[in-house]
C-alpha cells in the first residue's frame, strides 16, 4: 500500500498494532513527520515498510515499538526521533 501524505497512529489502548508493507510518501517540505506513533498501550510493529520525507521520518512517543525491515529515507531533520526505547531489526542479523 502506498500512502501519499502523513500517517499518524494516535494514542490508543489496543493490545497490538501492525503496519505491514506500507510505503508513506510525505512531501519533502512537509511540516509534520512522515510516520508518527503516539502513546500506544500495546505493541506496535512496523514491518517491511518505507517512509520518504517528512520533518522526521519516524517520530515515536511510545514504548514497545518494533521497526523490522523498515527503510527511512530523505527526512528533513532526523530519520528516527524517539522519546522512548525501541527495537530496530534491520534484517542484517543485528538488532539495535
Amino acid at each position: 500500500m502506498i500512502i501519499n501524505g502523513q500517517v499518524n497512529i494516535i494514542s490508543n489502548s489496543y493490545k497490538s498494532i501492525t503496519l505491514c508493507e506500507v510505503n508513506v510518501h510525505c512531501h519533502a517540505s512537509a511540516q509534520g513527520d512522515a510516520l508518527e506513533i503516539g502513546e500506544c498501550k500495546g505493541k506496535c510493529l512496523i514491518l517491511n515498510c518505507e517512509t520518504y520525507g517528512g520533518s522526521d521520518g519516524v517520530f515515536i512517543a511510545s514504548d514497545r515499538v518494533h521497526l523490522k525491515l523498515t527503510e527511512i529515507n530523505n527526512a528533513q531533520s532526523r530519520g528516527i526521533f524517539s522519546r522512548r526505547r525501541l527495537l530496530w531489526d534491520k534484517g542484517d542479523g543485528r538488532v539495535d
